[in-house]
């Protein structure tokens, strides 16, 4: 039987070797979706080769599904019950290589020579992707923070009431989440991708709230605040270490959030606001009744409640609170949230929405909902 697998698989290592060139680019449409999927198609191929020997006394069908899953973001390959070291760094230079083999007889399409050029500034445009992807498999995927170290973050009364262990693992299990969802993009060639896979579901493996404002230290201010910044100092080390090592300048998407969330964790309880901060907010003249947006606001007062809100957004999470109460709470806004980016994003404000607002359950706040009442109360009771 094993010789026969091997047999097998010889077979098709044979065909993929001889066939292992772009020529068959003529074929593939030219948009981007279909040079990701040609990309990937060829990456698939060339990892079996290259790692050949991890695979060969393996069933053929196991293993390509195995490579189909790294590929679609499962990160390892497991082959005869070894983890199989993959890299695929290199692969870029080779589709660069294989480009220039790439001949233009008589009956290649007439646009052939401008796919060519098309699929070259394609990969330009991913160079990177491949060795972050390494990157993000090697160096990324063992940092954890040191258990005694994270022990120590925490005073005496904090570790009685909280159980330190299941908050470590789950701050570990939020960024291996977020590593695979980066992951995705990356290998996908696509922010786009990232926003269909993670967005929809971020919440579904950590409650932010729940973390944010545990109930056994409600009644102790102090413990909670020394608990939001030992909470924050865990959270900010896997960014930072990410940030260093994968190169970024500024946070992805994937970890953006993630951040402002660790920032809101101090700096909300640092500068609470309160009705007397109302006077640095300028409500503007209501001016003329029909001048305002009417196909997204119920009428002039939720516009003006909203440009005068507006005006101290920094954050996404932010706009998404003044959204989701509007929307769903108060019924002042009457689109829904596509609808309500796109006219958004078309204004000049200073935010731009590019991606799916958060739940209010997810953005909501004390010192938010404090400010919300109080300027929606001047406005609408004037």
């Amino acid at each position: 039987m094993r010789s026969e697998i091997i047999k097998s698989n010889q077979i098709f290592l044979s065909q993929l070797k001889n066939n292992f060139d772009l020529q068959d680019l003529e074929s593939v449409e030219m948009n981007k979706e279909a040079m990701v999927n040609f990309t990937k198609r060829k990456l698939r191929n060339w990892i079996f080769i290259e790692y050949y020997n991890y695979f060969e006394k393996t069933p053929l069908i196991v293993t390509l599904s195995e490579i189909d899953s790294f590929i679609d973001g499962y990160r390892i390959i497991i082959s005869d019950n070894m983890i199989v070291p993959i890299e695929i760094g290199f692969f870029h230079h080779v589709l660069t290589s294989e480009l220039n083999y790439l001949t233009i007889t008589k009956d290649s399409p007439s646009n052939f020579k401008t796919k060519i050029d098309y699929f070259k500034e394609f990969l330009v445009e991913i160079k990177s992707n491949f060795n972050l992807i390494d990157t993000l498999n090697s160096d990324i995927q063992h940092f954890t923070i040191d258990k005694s170290g994270f022990d120590q973050l925490f005073n005496n009364r904090i570790k009685g009431f909280l159980d330190l262990e299941e908050l470590y693992n789950r701050i570990n299990n939020l960024f291996d989440k977020l590593d695979k969802c980066y992951f995705m993009s990356l290998m996908n060639f696509d922010k786009q991708y990232y926003i269909k896979n993670y967005k929809n579901g971020e919440h579904a493996f950590f409650d932010f709230e729940e973390h944010k404002n545990p109930v056994v230290l409600r009644e102790y201010p102090k413990d909670n605040e020394t608990y939001h910044k030992a909470f924050k100092t865990a959270i900010v080390m896997h960014l930072e270490y990410r940030k260093k090592v994968l190169g970024w300048n500024n946070f992805p998407d994937e970890y953006r959030q993630v951040y402002e969330y660790a920032e809101s964790l101090t700096n909300t309880r640092n500068s609470k606001q309160s009705p007397n901060d109302i006077p640095n907010l300028i409500i503007g003249d209501q001016g003329d009744d029909d001048n305002y947006p009417k196909h997204i606001f119920l009428n002039k007062k939720a516009f003006l409640l909203f440009e005068t809100l507006n005006k101290k957004m920094t954050t996404h999470v932010q706009l998404s609170f003044l959204y989701r109460i509007m929307a769903e709470k108060d019924n002042l806004i009457v689109v829904k949230d596509t609808p309500f980016r796109n006219w958004y994003n078309n204004q000049e404000y200073k935010l731009q929405l590019e991606y799916n607002t958060k739940t209010l359950e997810q953005s909501k706040s004390d010192d938010r909902m404090t400010m919300y009442n109080v300027v929606k109360s001047l406005i609408f009771n004037e």
